[in-house]
């Protein structure tokens, strides 16, 4: 049985990982699996890419931060994708490590267990070898000059100054397309006049709500307190709920998925009218879009293309 030339590259942020898995996948005309969602040059940042050994665009997974650990499954996801897409063809993959956490540990033997390297090889100082479970690992030295991840925000500044200009604006109203986010879509929408009797109940300003198991979600017009959040929970059979405000999630980076499940764009989340129910966004396509699933990130992004901080799972 043929096994396929797979190679794993591991690194920390800024250590040149990403470059040494491109010399290496160029050198064995392989495919390139970037799983680095803060350096995705000159494709969009807070995703995964896949690309062909010519170097242009197979698929691309939406994360939504700048760190896998923000959304592990669809980094695994990708992984797995990845190795289905390739089959017995070379596969170069790239991962950063950020920090050593138990979520980044657990995420990275997945990773290994889907792709079964051939080579693994580590850049820099970092110890992956207890993580991986063998000491066959090879050592490669981090890029001379690198200055850091640190040193790589205003670059993506630039980047998605340079990007949004290039932007169409488009409406994309609640009623005609899925929404995803951490938690927002993963419940069962309740329908306006649901939404109308959590009003009724006190909280003031719901504009949608959907219900998962246990848990009510409820999002709001404005950031509100509300003494009648967990009246409305039980109205509703749920022993929890959480109120999350529209005006948060100006800015958030979000992609569009189409039918085929598919991200055919990535943009900015420029504000959620409450009152319409509808999501005013930037994206590099003409409108109309055809869009199915509109995906939530978590990194929220400036006009002025600064990183302005990343939601907490239970905002978005």
């Amino acid at each position: 049985m043929h096994n396929p030339v797979r190679v794993l590259v591991v690194g920390a942020a800024g250590s040149g990982h990403r470059e040494a898995a491109s010399d290496i996948a160029a050198s064995q005309h392989a495919w390139l699996l970037n799983l680095d969602p803060g350096d995705q040059d000159p494709f969009p940042p807070c995703a995964v890419t896949l690309l062909r050994p010519d170097r242009t665009l197979e698929s691309t997974h939406f994360v939504g931060a700048l760190s896998l650990i923000h959304d592990p499954l669809t980094s695994l996801h990708a992984v797995w994708g990845a190795v289905e897409r390739v089959g017995d063809e070379p596969l170069v993959a790239a991962v950063p490590i950020q920090a050593v956490t138990p979520v980044s540990v657990h995420m990275l033997r997945m990773m290994a267990l889907a792709l079964r390297p051939a080579r693994c090889i580590r850049v820099g100082e970092i110890a992956i070898e207890h993580i991986l479970g063998t000491e066959d690992v090879e050592e490669h030295p981090a890029a001379q000059g690198r200055l850091g991840p640190r040193a790589d925000r205003p670059k993506r500044k630039a980047w998605w100054t340079e990007y949004l200009a290039r932007c169409s604006e488009h409406e994309v109203p609640l009623s005609a397309a899925r929404v995803r986010g951490a938690r927002l879509g993963s419940g069962i929408r309740l329908s306006p006049g649901d939404v109308a009797d959590i009003q009724q109940i006190g909280v003031q300003g719901a504009v949608y709500a959907e219900v998962c198991g246990n848990t009510l979600f409820i999002l709001t017009d404005e950031a509100r307190g509300s003494d009648h959040a967990l009246e409305a929970a039980d109205a509703f059979g749920c022993q929890t709920a959480h109120l999350t405000a529209a005006t948060s999630l100006r800015g958030l980076v979000v992609a569009a998925e189409s039918a085929a499940r598919r991200v055919f764009t990535i943009g900015r989340l420029r504000e959620f009218d409450a009152s319409r129910l509808t999501f005013h966004l930037s994206a590099p396509v003409q409108p109309p879009m055809p869009i199915h699933t509109l995906l939530l990130g978590r990194l929220r992004i400036g006009e002025d293309g600064d990183e302005i901080g990343v939601l907490k799972p239970w905002q978005v």
